[in-house]
């Protein structure tokens, strides 16, 4: 998974469950993760071929 076309999804992680938890919140109409000032504009879940 992708946040904001490079931010996330790490490799080592590719034989485990594939979920991602990110904490946002809705600030004036917009998504924000949650205690960073970081907007989130876009996010991309893509599966890599085993």
């Amino acid at each position: 998974m992708e946040f904001n076309i490079n931010e996330g999804g790490p490799d080592e992680n590719l034989d485990v469950v594939q979920v991602v938890e990110a904490l946002l919140e809705c600030r004036d109409g917009a998504w924000f993760y949650k205690n960073i000032p970081r907007q989130v504009n876009s996010v991309q879940c893509t599966e890599a071929a085993p």
